[in-house]
């Protein structure tokens, strides 16, 4: 879901009236879009089932920078906060401002001086990035295979020490044994790859570096409205219905 219309009825601030529908386009939003509908025709009046309504009217007064006295030429700021959600319908029965709100009250959209003001009012649909970058669901996600860290030969004393600063913290764990330090593969998931350790000619033939082929690890960051896990399985639900939907399209040229 995201900000997809805004409807600007006064806007004196010095951001101009495109600049700032693109930046309340940006802003993400709590609700799941898996509550919502897809809307069919773009023209179409919202309703409670495939569209969520705010509003923002604020207006800057000598009396609010008063307020921020403690410097000089401040400006007024307009943050998130500001932005007021309108039920649509059923929607006061069903969620609540917490529930389709904005992910963070502090993300800065303008800055009023006295006199100056906005009032708009901004309608959510839900969409896909294929359309446009606003509607992912995650901010980054990347995969990688699992590393694989095998000790050849036994590691011990000061090239322990050393091997150890050769990985991130945690790749290689040191234990005593009747007062030696002795070099482990504590957890290689930590492992990045850096390769460091191919500097020093002590360890040739002593370490393998490799991936497990059939291991992947996904680092998924949500912009807040779903867990990751749960877009995670929702990408996976997707990727399976168009093999399916591929897979049925082949079948069925075949027959003809």
């Amino acid at each position: 879901m995201a900000i997809e219309k805004v409807h600007i009825y006064q806007n004196t601030s010095y951001i101009l009236d495109e600049i700032l529908a693109h930046r309340l386009g940006l802003i993400p939003l709590k609700a799941d879009p898996r509550q919502f509908k897809m809307k069919e025709d773009e023209n179409s009046e919202p309703n409670e089932h495939d569209s969520l309504v705010y509003e923002m009217k604020i207006k800057c007064t000598k009396k609010d920078l008063d307020a921020l006295a403690h410097k000089q030429f401040i400006s007024f700021p307009v943050y998130a906060k500001h932005i007021k959600w309108l039920p649509l319908g059923n929607q006061k029965d069903i969620f609540t401002e917490k529930d389709v709100g904005i992910i963070s009250d502090d993300i800065l959209i303008a800055k009023l001086r006295p006199g100056q003001e906005i009032e708009l009012k901004m309608f959510a649909v839900k969409g896909i990035p294929k359309d446009h970058a606003k509607f992912q669901s995650v901010c980054t996600a990347w995969y990688r295979m699992m590393p694989n860290i095998k000790l050849l030969d036994e590691i011990k004393g000061n090239d322990a020490v050393l091997l150890q600063s050769c990985f991130p913290k945690g790749v290689i764990g040191l234990k005593s044994v009747k007062g030696v330090l002795i070099a482990f593969v504590e957890d290689s998931r930590k492992d990045n790859s850096s390769r460091n350790v191919f500097r020093y000619k002590q360890f040739d033939k002593k370490i393998l570096l490799s991936k497990i082929q059939d291991h992947f690890i996904f680092t998924i960051e949500s912009v807040g409205a779903m867990d990751p896990s749960l877009i995670f399985l929702e990408a996976l639900n997707i990727l399976t219905r168009k093999v399916n939907n591929a897979s049925e399209s082949a079948l069925n040229q075949t027959e003809i």
